[in-house]
C-alpha cells in the first residue's frame, strides 16, 4: 500500500473482497468457510489502514481524529438497515439455496459492484483528485505542509517499523483493537439468536432484582 497508488490498490482489495464475499455462498462446509474466511481476511486487511492512510494524505493532524472517527461509524450505522434486509433474506424460499448463501451473493455483488465504481471515485492522493481544479489541488497539499509528513512517501524504513515496535502507545492501541474485536463478532453475527433467546429476560429478571434489593437496603 506503501508503494502502489493508495486507491489503486484499495479498490483492486475491496474488488476481490467483494468477490469471494460472493463465493462464500457457495460453502456448504466446514473447510469451504474457512478457506473463504481465510482470503476473506487477507482482502479486508487493508482496508482500514488504507482508510486511515487517505485520511492523513487529505486533512490535517488536528482534523483527522474526527474523520476518522466518521467513517469508522460506519461499522454501527450499517447494522441498522443491514438488519431489515436480513430479515428480508431469511424469509425467501428460493429453490436449491438456503437464506445465507442469497446474504453472501447479495452483499457480494453489491460490494463487487461498489469496487467497480471505487476506480473511478477513490483517487489516490489529492494530486491525482479527478474532480479538483489544478488551483484546488494546489491549494489541497499546501494544507498538509502543518503535518511535516507530505502526501506520501513511497519509501519503506525500519528505523521507523522499530520506533513503532519499541512505543507503549502502539501496544496499548493493538491491545484494544484485540479486546474490542474478540466481542466484536459476538455482537454482530450472534446479534439475532442473543435477542431471541432467554437471556435478555434473565438479565431483567436481574436488574429488577438488584433494584428492589436496593430500595429494601434503603
Amino acid at each position: 500500500m506503501q508503494r502502489f497508488p493508495t486507491g489503486k490498490y484499495i479498490t483492486v482489495n475491496f474488488f476481490l473482497w467483494g468477490v469471494v464475499l460472493t463465493c462464500m455462498g457457495a460453502c456448504t462446509s466446514f473447510k469451504s468457510f474457512m478457506v473463504a474466511r481465510f482470503f476473506l481476511g487477507v482482502f479486508e486487511s487493508c482496508l482500514n489502514p488504507g482508510f486511515v492512510l487517505i485520511t492523513s494524505s487529505w486533512w490535517k493532524r488536528e482534523e483527522q481524529p474526527a474523520r476518522i472517527a466518521i467513517w469508522y461509524c460506519a461499522n454501527g450505522v450499517i447494522s441498522i438497515p443491514s438488519g431489515f434486509i436480513f430479515y428480508g433474506v431469511a424469509h425467501m424460499h428460493a429453490r436449491g439455496l438456503f437464506p445465507y448463501q442469497w446474504m453472501f451473493i447479495f452483499f457480494g455483488i453489491f460490494t463487487v459492484c461498489l469496487g467497480i465504481g471505487l476506480y473511478w471515485l477513490l483517487p489516490d492522493s489529492p494530486v491525482s483528485a479527478r474532480w479538483l481544479s489544478e488551483r484546488e489541488r494546489l491549494i489541497a497539499v499546501e494544507r498538509l505542509k502543518s503535518n511535516k509528513t507530505g502526501v506520501k512517501n513511497n519509501h519503506h524504513k525500519w528505523t521507523q517499523v522499530k520506533e513503532a515496535l519499541l512505543d507503549p502507545k502502539v501496544w496499548m492501541l493493538v491491545a484494544g483493537v484485540f479486546i474490542h474485536n474478540m466481542t466484536n463478532s459476538l455482537q454482530t453475527s450472534f446479534q439475532g439468536l442473543i435477542l431471541k433467546s432467554e437471556f435478555p429476560q434473565k438479565m431483567v429478571t436481574y436488574l429488577s432484582f438488584c433494584h428492589n434489593f436496593t430500595l429494601g437496603s434503603r
